[in-house]
């Protein structure tokens, strides 16, 4: 008996201490099963990130327990060997009811308001010392910012045109959303004397009468406009080589149910996806298949990739436990399992996802 209990203690066991991958608590080995699906969305971020081209839509689906969310994670992780600090992720699980509460209660909480200044302040000099490469006043105004001082103030003490510069902003916003509803809120945002107020109203908060005479006459107070608003943010994130990454996981507690969520609905997600196409971002959507399947044949047409997870073969599970061996134990083997525990082990995965759906 004893010579037994030795022989197992010999292995470290080679499974997560939880089933369910999740993107705050996951509690991982440093292993993985390199699936099929896997490798293939790989390849299509690879290709994303190494050319600079459009941005792109990709939806995961399958059944409980296939891996979709782990598939996430990893896509997270390898985009992340890329970084350089130029890339910004939000990952959303369990993300609501609708995109209003999902953008209101989740969204904004992984949306730092300090980042979203520094974005808008360097996407706004931008246009500033684009305009001004020619002038004399450009070597001023680069050794002036040196100092810190923000854009507005700086347009103010050298007596630049704002006007102009506001125009050219408001264009820009406007060929990547397709409306400018959002530009006076931006502009207040980089004022001080709004700031506070402004944030406040692109959480949900009805705009005051100093807001309404300078042309914020709407609160984000639908899908529609919580969309529109994310599609913003994936702007801001998205110049200077910078990029935008958005995982929304469990989709079907948004989508599924068709009566609740509206045709409006829909095309503002459509308006999202050619966002994120033109601002270079990356959105990746993960759930059942019934969200994809309740998505309007014109929804589906504007996702780039589909990707469907699958069970775990006995292939891959005696790769993994392998795998996991040779890190821990310094064997390479599928020990002490035999193949009828790896048989019985697949068995009760597929139960375990078929009750849960």
């Amino acid at each position: 008996m004893m010579k037994i209990v030795e022989e197992q203690n010999l292995y470290t066991n080679p499974f997560p201490v939880t089933a369910v991958a999740n993107f705050y608590n996951n509690i991982q080995n440093g292993l993985i099963v390199e699936t099929s699906a896997i490798k293939s969305t790989k390849e299509i971020v690879q290709n994303w990130v190494e050319s600079n081209s459009d941005g792109i839509t990709i939806a995961i689906q399958g059944e409980y327990g296939t891996g979709k969310t782990q598939l996430a994670i990893e896509l997270r992780k390898y985009i992340r060997g890329y970084s350089e600090g130029k890339y910004h992720f939000i990952c959303l699980d369990n993300p609501s009811v609708s995109f209003l509460e999902m953008y209101k209660n989740r969204f904004l909480n992984e949306l730092s308001k300090i980042q979203v200044l520094q974005r808008l302040e360097e996407c706004y000099f931008d246009i500033v010392s684009s305009e001004l490469k020619n002038d004399d006043l450009y070597g001023r105004v680069v050794n002036r910012k040196r100092e810190h001082i923000k854009s507005v103030e700086l347009i103010e003490q050298l007596g630049l045109p704002k006007s102009k510069y506001d125009r050219i902003f408001e264009k820009k916003l406007e060929n990547v959303t397709e409306n400018a509803r959002f530009v006076p809120a931006l502009l207040l945002l980089m004022m001080s004397q709004f700031e506070s107020e402004i944030w406040e109203w692109f959480n949900g908060s009805e705009p005051s009468d100093a807001l309404r005479e300078r042309n914020i006459d709407f609160s984000i107070n639908n899908d529609t406009f919580a969309l529109e608003a994310i599609g913003v943010f994936a702007f801001l994130f998205g110049q200077q080589g910078h990029r935008f990454v958005l995982f929304i996981d469990e989709m079907e507690k948004i989508v599924s149910n068709t009566e609740k969520t509206k045709q409006e609905s829909f095309e503002a997600l459509k308006k999202l996806f050619e966002t994120v196409k033109a601002t270079k971002s990356m959105l990746i959507l993960c759930g059942l298949p019934d969200y994809y399947e309740a998505f309007p044949k014109d929804v589906q047409q504007r996702i780039g990739f589909e990707i469907k997870t699958k069970a775990i073969t006995l292939l891959e599970i005696k790769k993994y436990i392998s795998n996991a061996n040779k890190k821990f134990n310094e064997i390479e083997s599928c020990s002490p399992f035999s193949d009828s525990i790896l048989k019985n082990i697949l068995d009760i995965s597929k139960q375990f996802g078929l009750e849960k759906s």
